[in-house]
């Protein structure tokens, strides 16, 4: 065999290994949750509020706090995302601080970004309609910094 022959037959055996380098990257930097399941009956502690109604009066906070003054074009100080994949048939409510954040549709994704400077606690729970619940553990801590992007993947 000359060089050029070998060059040929090992060409694709290299292309495919740097493919499958390139596609294992982002997963080895994806944290997976795993259910467990639970009674909703139980008072989880990761969780202030449940509603996806908005109060009538905003809440103290929401006129003086840093996301008001982004909202309103005075600050730029950037943002991180968490993607959040779904990789269960379930439908899953998303819980940003303890409140009620998002629902992510079966095999779904939703992105939920946090201002840079500001710490972000991350829940994810699947209820059932006989009183049953998968939990999503642990619940995930965040350090938001500006241009961050986290993965997190749930998993049966």
């Amino acid at each position: 065999m000359t060089v050029s022959t070998l060059f040929y037959v090992g060409r694709p055996l290299i292309v495919a290994f740097v493919a499958l380098a390139m596609i294992e990257s982002p997963i080895a930097a994806q944290q997976d949750k795993q259910a467990q399941t639970g009674k909703t009956s139980a008072k989880d502690t990761n969780i202030k509020n449940e509603s996806d109604r908005n109060s009538a009066t905003p809440p103290d906070e929401a006129t003086a706090t840093r996301k008001a003054a982004r909202a309103h074009d005075k600050s730029t100080e950037g943002i991180c995302e968490i993607r959040i994949h779904n990789f269960t048939y379930l439908k899953v409510k998303i819980f940003v601080d303890g409140q009620y954040l998002a629902l992510v549709a079966p095999y779904g994704q939703v992105t939920i970004t946090g201002d840079a400077g500001t710490k972000l606690q991350i829940y994810e729970r699947a209820d059932f309609i006989n009183s049953t619940e998968y939990k999503f553990w642990p619940a995930a801590n965040y350090n938001c910094e500006a241009g961050q992007q986290f993965d997190e993947g749930l998993t049966l």
